[in-house]
Formats: structure tokens, C-alpha cells, sequence
């Protein structure tokens, strides 16, 4: 049983390679290929698949050769992931954990407490993260 999980990606490794899928280098569950000039991310967390895509004859293409190798339910677009509520408008893709936090706040009933204005210094100056340890 301890191997399942390790087994289960390496088959699926297997067959989104063999659909000649690329596996990012830097997270090895996050698959990209280019269909008909479109661009398509494909991310694997556990068992559940997320499938990035303008065009959604390709996402089509790529259900349609996941079904044909994997017993699969379609549950449609997605709107949480991971706790993250996901939203889509003309200007690109969000998350937010507004619905996560909301749910915390009517567990330990603290939802109708006041709000207060936390201060932000502006003159503080954020930068990438390039991956250095810090003292």
C-alpha cells in the first residue's frame, strides 16, 4: 500500500508522456504542451486533475485521451481547489481563500466581529524571492 501512490504517478507520468506532454523541471506535477499553437498546463495533485486551457476543443482532445487510459469523472469547471475559491473574468485567472477564512471565522464564531484597518508602510520595497536562504 505504501507504494501506491508512487505507482499511481508513474503510471500516470507514463501516459502523459506518451501523449508527449513536457514535466516541469521544477515541479514534477505540473505537465505543459503546446496543441494547435495553444498553450496547456495540466497540474495532478493526489488523484484530481486540472486542466489549463483557452480552447476547450483541445481540453476535449486531452479528456477524451485521459478517459481512454484512466477511470475518470468529469466534474466540470473548477471553483475550489486546495481550499482556494478560483475565479475567472476577462483580466486572467484568481484565487482567494475568502471562502476558507469565512468558514474558520462561523466555526469559532468570530464571523460578525468588527473589522479593523491594519497600516502598510508603502516605503517598504518587496522583492522576488530568488531562493537564497536568509539569516
Amino acid at each position: 500500500m505504501k507504494q501506491a501512490p508512487n505507482q499511481w504517478h508513474q503510471k500516470f507520468n507514463k501516459v502523459i508522456v506518451d501523449f508527449r506532454f513536457t514535466i516541469n523541471e521544477r515541479d514534477k506535477y505540473i505537465y505543459s504542451k503546446v496543441i494547435d499553437k495553444d498553450y496547456l498546463i495540466l497540474c495532478l495533485y493526489v488523484n484530481d486533475t486540472l486542466i489549463f486551457e483557452i480552447s476547450l476543443e483541445v481540453i476535449l482532445k486531452v479528456k477524451d485521451y485521459l478517459a481512454q487510459n484512466f477511470d475518470m469523472t468529469d466534474l466540470g469547471r473548477v471553483d475550489m481547489i486546495l481550499g482556494m475559491k478560483i475565479s475567472v473574468d476577462p483580466r486572467g485567472i484568481f484565487l482567494g481563500h475568502s471562502h476558507s477564512i469565512e468558514k474558520i471565522l462561523h466555526k469559532f464564531d468570530y464571523y460578525t466581529c468588527k473589522h479593523i484597518s491594519i497600516l502598510f508602510d508603502s516605503s517598504i520595497s518587496l522583492r522576488k524571492n530568488t531562493g537564497n536562504s536568509v539569516s
